[in-house]
C-alpha cells in the first residue's frame, strides 16, 4: 500500500490521543451535546445523566486531550468544544452515525 504525504510523529500521537479520549460513549454524548454550544457543568450532567463526579472525570480527560475548553464565571464552569477542527470532527461523526439528528449551528 502506498502512503501519500509525510506524517509527523507528534501529530500522529496527538491524533491518537484525541481519538482514544473520544472512544467512549459517555464522552461522545457530552461532545455531541457541546456541538450545540457552550453548557455549564450542571446542565451537562443533567442532560447526559451522569453524576457530577463522573462527569468531572470525563471532562478532565477531554480537557487534557485538548478536545474541550472551559471558562469560569464566579462559581459556574462552562465547557465548549476547543476548536473548529474538533467541531468539524464531532459534526462529521454525528452526520454519519446520528442520521435522524441535525446540527443547528
Amino acid at each position: 500500500m502506498k502512503i501519500h504525504g509525510t506524517f509527523n510523529e507528534d501529530d500522529l500521537e496527538r491524533a491518537a490521543l484525541v481519538l482514544k479520549e473520544m472512544a467512549n460513549t459517555r464522552r461522545l454524548k457530552v461532545l455531541c451535546l457541546l456541538l450545540g454550544g457552550e453548557r455549564c457543568v450542571g446542565e451537562i450532567a443533567h442532560l447526559v445523566g451522569l453524576s457530577s463526579s463522573a462527569l468531572s472525570q470525563h471532562l478532565s480527560r477531554l480537557r487534557g486531550a485538548g478536545i474541550v475548553s472551559c471558562r469560569k464565571t464566579r462559581q459556574t464552569v462552562y465547557y465548549h468544544l476547543a476548536s473548529p477542527a474538533v467541531v468539524e470532527m464531532i459534526d462529521t461523526l454525528r452526520g454519519h452515525f446520528c442520521k435522524g439528528e441535525k446540527n443547528d449551528n
